[in-house]
């Protein structure tokens, strides 16, 4: 018998979906040179201005190829990151949020590669909330 999954997992809600990508960091030793956020102008990524009528703080805008896919690139980190590793690996330029306890995501990622390169990412269990 088939059952219906929404019977299954009891979900109350409909699941939320986002356009959106984020990056998470944290406080990590960085001695690069380069922002992230001089990165994105040298490749003219499309901005969003959050305030009206000012160039920073933006959101980098990504687009998949020459279609017409975009996608905000966000950057999360914890409260408790120091402002000397935002400013020296994001920049004072974009935009960073930051959320309580956020730490607890990057606990034992998993790692995915993509297009080559090897990126860490949250575990399905740290999105599960009973």
């Amino acid at each position: 018998m088939k059952k219906n999954i929404k019977n299954v997992w009891k979900i109350r809600q409909k699941p939320v979906a986002t356009t959106d990508i984020d990056f998470g960091f944290q406080d990590i030793p960085y001695k690069g040179k380069t922002t992230i956020a001089s990165r994105i102008k040298q490749r003219n990524y499309g901005e969003r201005h959050v305030e009206m009528g000012r160039l920073y703080p933006f959101v980098p805008i990504a687009r998949l190829g020459k279609s017409d896919i975009k996608a905000d690139v966000e950057f999360i980190t914890s409260p408790k990151t120091s402002e000397d590793i935002k400013e020296r690996l994001i920049g004072r330029e974009i935009k960073i949020n930051t959320i309580e306890d956020f730490e607890i995501l990057l606990q034992s990622p998993t790692s995915i590669k993509v297009k080559g390169l090897s990126v860490q990412n949250a575990q399905c269990r740290c999105f599960y909330f009973p």
